[in-house]
C-alpha cells in the first residue's frame, strides 16, 4: 500500500509513520509542503492521502481541492489541530 503523508511537524509525522509501519504499511512518502505533495499525487498512484490542514504554502485542503479538480480520486484523511466546527465541515 502506498501512502502520501503531508505533514510539516516532524514529531507528528514520525508518530504517523511508526503507526503505519506497525500495521505493515511501509510505502510512505512524506512531504512538508503542499506543492510537493500535489506534484507527487498528480504524477503517481497512492492508495491513500493523509493531509495536514495547516502546512506552509499550499495547505492540505487546497492540495486536495486541486487534486480533485485534476480528477484524482484517491481517498483522503485530514490531520488537524483545528477545533472549530467550520474547519471540520470544510474538510468533509
Amino acid at each position: 500500500m502506498r501512502v502520501l503523508l503531508l505533514e510539516d511537524d516532524d514529531e507528528a509525522a514520525e508518530r504517523v509513520v511508526s503507526t503505519l509501519n506497525g500495521q505493515g504499511i511501509d510505502g510512505i512518502d512524506r512531504f512538508v509542503r503542499g506543492e510537493e505533495a500535489l506534484k507527487a499525487a498528480a504524477g503517481q498512484h497512492y492508495d491513500v492521502l493523509i493531509l495536514d490542514r495547516m502546512v506552509e504554502g499550499l495547505d492540505g485542503l487546497a492540495t486536495l481541492q486541486r487534486l480533485r479538480a485534476m480528477d484524482v480520486r484517491t481517498p483522503a484523511l485530514f490531520l488537524s489541530n483545528l477545533v472549530q466546527a467550520r474547519a471540520r465541515v470544510e474538510g468533509l
